[in-house]
């Protein structure tokens, strides 16, 4: 099978692309010159914003947890950056929400280091675990939050299994709450005497 050349994810047009893997490119290689980072194409399509390009490359064949050379997957890359919408969709895929890179390091591990907060409340849904992020300092906010959202687990897995519910109004019920605590958390810091005061 044929390999992708250079940067050709950010070169070209999607059709062109399109028509590069109906010829029989190779969705899970990038060959080219420069240090090899073994940054594949899903990765480039993530880095450059192409949402189209990666799902052209999902449908041809390409490899959700494929990983470069530092084993960090397109989940690291999406958490690292703050992509929620690509996040979502990365997910759906089947990425490992807790794939770990040659440090041992988690893409919410990444996620909160830089910040990157949209990203934690679906990183989390899809079953990262708190406990398996190592080397920072986890925040109180988010230590109680996870807490808070454990302890409604529990109430809405007893709920629903009490009310026969379907585990997709589960998922939900719980992606919502979570949001819900998030946004609490914003409301109660933007509303802090410290807050008002530098204002």
């Amino acid at each position: 099978m044929k390999q992708f050349r250079g940067y050709d994810i950010i070169c070209y047009t999607d059709d062109e692309i399109h028509r590069a893997l109906e010829e029989g490119f190779d969705p899970n290689t990038f060959k080219g010159g420069g240090k090899p980072l073994n940054i594949t194409p899903l990765i480039h399509s993530i880095l450059f914003n192409r949402l189209s390009v990666f799902q052209l490359l999902i449908k041809y064949g390409a490899d959700p947890n494929k990983t470069d050379i530092f084993e960090d997957t397109i989940l690291h890359y999406a958490s690292i950056h703050n992509l929620v919408d690509f996040l979502h969709v990365i997910l759906r895929y089947g990425c490992v929400a807790d794939s770990l890179n040659a440090k041992g390091y988690t893409p919410l591990r990444g996620a909160i280091f830089y910040h990157a907060d949209d990203c934690i409340i679906p990183l989390l849904d899809a079953g990262a675990k708190i406990s398996n992020v190592k080397d920072i300092t986890i925040p109180d906010d988010l230590i109680i939050l996870v807490q808070k959202r454990n302890q409604l687990k529990r109430k809405i897995v007893l709920f629903l299994a009490l009310s026969k519910k379907t585990k997709a109004v589960h998922k939900d019920l719980l992606s919502t709450i979570s949001k819900m605590i998030w946004e609490l958390r914003d409301r109660e810091e933007e509303e802090s005497p410290e807050k008002k005061l530098k204002k």
